[in-house]
């Protein structure tokens, strides 16, 4: 799995170590593993021969971001590159960041870090809790005939509890049967569409 780690440059050659490092990946067939490569930079505006200009300034001089599948060809490819002094961490050794620190240090805005990584790291717990609430409504029949037996007038009757009452109070065995293949294939549809679809917008750690 892919992390970001902080890589200490020399400054003002913090552009050369990116492209540095993502040409010599490249080189050695590493590239699948050196995702991403970034100098955090933000935009500053100032006023030169009487015109405002926009350009871009190094957020944070000598030091480079990079989202790597770490492994011993990538530490020493890094290590290696001119220009650069190592990772940042303990003793040297690569410590790597969260998305969201790394997200603030290339100046994502609050309303990006809850888009494109708050909310996609809550849609595993948050997809798990959805399913199983659908299933547990679903299959909940006991409460409903200690409690209220489907009242008043239905209003708490659920799918399961009217086949249970179809079967055994009124005797009608094929329409009971019926319903219980429509309910299995309302489970089941929600059963693919968790799985075909929902799983592969989710990233799970």
């Amino acid at each position: 799995m892919s992390r970001w780690y902080i890589i200490h440059a020399y400054s003002g050659f913090e552009n050369k170590v990116r492209d540095s490092i993502m040409a010599e990946a490249t080189r050695m067939g590493l590239d699948r593993l050196v995702e991403s490569v970034e100098v955090p930079t933000e935009k500053v505006t100032e006023v030169r021969r009487g015109k405002k200009v926009t350009s871009d300034r190094k957020f944070f001089p000598g030091y480079v971001l990079a989202k790597l599948q770490m492994s011993d060809d990538v530490y020493h490819l890094v290590k290696n590159t001119p220009k650069v002094t190592g990772f940042l961490g303990s003793m040297g050794k690569p410590q790597p960041i969260s998305e969201t620190e790394a997200a603030r240090m290339l100046g994502a805005q609050p309303w990006e870090l809850a888009r494109r990584i708050t909310f996609p790291l809550l849609m595993p717990t948050t997809l798990f809790v959805a399913i199983n609430a659908v299933i547990n409504s679903f299959k909940l029949v006991d409460h409903l005939v200690i409690m209220t037996k489907g009242g008043p007038s239905n209003a708490s009757s659920l799918l399961l509890y009217y086949i249970y009452e179809v079967a055994f109070t009124f005797q009608d065995s094929a329409y009971a049967a019926t319903l219980t293949v429509v309910l299995l294939v309302v489970l089941s549809t929600l059963a693919l569409i968790k799985f075909g679809y929902l799983d592969r917008r989710i990233h799970y750690q």
